[in-house]
């Protein structure tokens, strides 16, 4: 019963990665730039 409960949880650890990755890699996710940027242009932003 115990490794059930592990598997479920680390189940739903993997599939929260592989969203937060998916959505990262589309461009989606947050960038912690300033306003009046973009993911792609994140290294020229000023913080």
């Amino acid at each position: 019963m115990d490794s059930i409960i592990v598997g479920i949880i680390v189940i739903g650890a993997v599939i929260f990665s592989v969203k937060s990755f998916i959505k990262i890699y589309r461009g989606e996710g947050d960038c912690s730039c300033g306003e009046g940027c973009s993911c792609s242009s994140k290294n020229s932003c000023n913080p």
